[in-house]
């Protein structure tokens, strides 16, 4: 934004198309992992498609290079199994990946999900690849990038925990919607901490959403719309400001997030 106007700049392609990955921006570099992509098979009858896979790309794009030479670059992806919907994090200069979910052709020769714990960080001075400690509960699909609080955690708010997976049309509009805790990882012990609950108040329509994104804007995140139930989108808005942590819990070395819900100003 310029002179209160918006620029925008095409970027190049992604080298394959993907759906449902995950990305974060680590100094002038986007990082984008995992996805969903429609393999097609080709037949005598022409072009069939193939049931949907989740994909093991692990891509950068160096914005510092001039427009005209950006490119995506392939990088050794994480030694965990393919997946989407995942939840992805930058922090201490480091690009973090957790959890997300996997397909699996059934018995029916229908995809199933698989719900994974896993979480990995990546170096992107060394290019390396560690796995770090697994989340508490699945949340797959929370809004993405995770919210850095300070200067070693970041938040994972709400997620699909697969508490109801497979009973969508079961349950249609009895779903309880998604779990509200948050959860915190610390980066230097290693360890997830769950700090406090999103607004979730069914009877005034207020619920944790999924498959959103986070964006930070004014000194606080945002988190636009997104699904409060599967299959249901809200147009609710929400911000979540960082706070100090009061004074005997300095040692945690993160901030509360205080989350609302309205205009943003």
């Amino acid at each position: 934004q310029k002179g209160g106007r918006i620029k925008i700049r095409k970027l190049p392609p992604m080298p394959e198309r993907t759906a449902f990955f995950c990305g974060a921006m680590i100094k002038e570099t986007i990082y984008v992992a995992g996805g969903q992509d429609w393999p097609k098979v080709y037949t005598p009858h022409g072009e069939q498609p193939k049931l949907p896979v989740v994909t093991k790309n692990f891509w950068a794009l160096d914005l510092s290079q001039p427009h005209g030479e950006r490119a995506w670059e392939q990088l050794e992806p994480w030694p965990g199994p393919a997946r989407m919907l995942s939840v992805a994090a930058a922090q201490h200069g480091k690009f973090f990946l957790i959890g997300g979910v996997g397909l699996v052709e059934n018995e029916k020769g229908e995809n199933e999900r698989v719900y994974l714990k896993d979480c990995y960080r990546y170096d992107p001075d060394q290019k390396k690849w560690q796995e770090i400690a697994k989340l508490p509960r699945f949340a797959a699909a929370a809004p993405s990038p995770a919210m850095a609080l300070g200067r070693s955690h970041f938040a994972v708010v709400g997620g699909d925990d697969a508490e109801y997976a497979g009973r969508m049309e079961e349950l249609k509009d009895d779903h309880p919607g998604f779990p509200p805790d948050v959860l915190v990882y610390h980066t230097i012990t290693d360890t997830w901490t769950t700090m406090g609950k999103f607004p979730k108040e069914v009877a005034s329509g207020v619920w944790p959403t999924v498959t959103t994104n986070t964006a930070w804007w004014r000194g606080r995140y945002v988190v636009p719309t997104g699904e409060a139930r599967p299959g249901v989108r809200t147009p609710n808005v929400f911000w979540a400001e960082p706070v100090e942590a009061q004074e005997g819990f300095a040692w945690l070395d993160y901030c509360v997030l205080v989350v609302y819900l309205g205009a943003l100003v």
